[in-house]
């Protein structure tokens, strides 16, 4: 079987006859830039469900933090791709294209950051200020639940007893996902739980009569923690911390742990590189591309 290539210039040897000049432009730039790049050496039968998904992640990664406004560029490489799939199977070739998923990429945000991602050093730094000063309430915790954990507010609100485990250092969501305890958070929850070893298993965040938080009220006292302790900055709240922990996890782990980290969050890898890529230094960002990010 011919390298895709050997098929992708044949037929544009065949196909640009039936171009205009602009048309000939748009489509040998795609084919020089973003196909042959990727796929030039690869057979036409190699080209699997997984290697195209794979493709495209990749493709849509190049050009949307490049250009966050050009969707239409997306999409472009999948009608030329059916076109040489097409052309091998005149040629005789028994192969057929994929159909790789590509609804997801449809409804991309890439003008707005998520909250949070922009912050700076400063605002890091008042973060950990306040998770610190409030290391021994209620909110101080749900603060580095989210922090630390990358919790969201009803992950936060519906965490029992039973789902910490200091021995294994480990912490569990309410469908079994497991996180590793960061240190200051197991210092935080060993605070929270000394007291209580032998209590039976309940909600951790109740108010003091017994009666299970309201995510309103979780989000107010957070407001007044930051009150107390003038901490001005007004899009510090749990959303932005939890976006905090999925950037900081994004620029350390290695692309072979994004599926891991995926599961946690009860994400797929590639939502969060959708979501988040465009915010990764630039050497990650090279680094989940090349690895296709599945």
């Amino acid at each position: 079987m011919p390298l895709v290539k050997e098929l992708a210039l044949q037929w544009w040897e065949e196909r640009q006859r039936e171009l205009d000049w602009q048309e000939q432009a748009q489509t040998f730039d795609f084919l020089e830039r973003y196909l042959l790049r990727f796929l030039g050496e690869e057979e036409l039968t190699t080209l699997t469900q997984a290697r195209m998904d794979a493709y495209f992640t990749q493709l849509l990664f190049e050009q949307t933090y490049r250009n966050p406004t050009d969707r239409k560029q997306v999409m472009y490489g999948k009608p030329i791709l059916q076109g040489i799939f097409d052309y091998a199977i005149r040629r005789g070739a028994a192969c057929s294209l994929p159909k790789a998923d590509l609804s997801f990429r449809l409804n991309i945000k890439t003008k707005t950051a998520p909250v949070g991602c922009d912050f700076e050093e400063e605002t890091i730094g008042q973060i950990q200020y306040l998770i610190a000063c409030e290391e021994s309430t209620l909110t101080g915790l749900a603060l580095g639940l989210a922090y630390y954990a990358g919790f969201n507010r009803e992950e936060i609100l519906s965490l029992r007893r039973s789902h910490v485990d200091l021995m294994r250092r480990r912490l569990f969501h309410t469908d079994g996902r497991a996180v590793a305890l960061a240190e200051p958070l197991e210092h935080m929850l060993h605070r929270h739980l000394q007291q209580e070893l032998e209590a039976e298993d309940r909600l951790l965040f109740v108010s003091k009569r017994k009666t299970p938080f309201a995510g309103p009220s979780l989000s107010h006292l957070v407001k007044l923690a930051k009150e107390k302790h003038g901490v001005d900055h007004q899009d510090i709240g749990l959303n932005a911390l939890r976006n905090q922990y999925i950037l900081y996890q994004l620029n350390t782990i290695t692309s072979d742990a994004l599926p891991a980290l995926a599961a946690g969050l009860g994400a797929s890898p590639i939502n969060l590189i959708n979501t988040f890529g465009h915010f990764l230094v630039p050497a990650k960002r090279e680094t989940y591309a090349v690895a296709g990010m599945v």
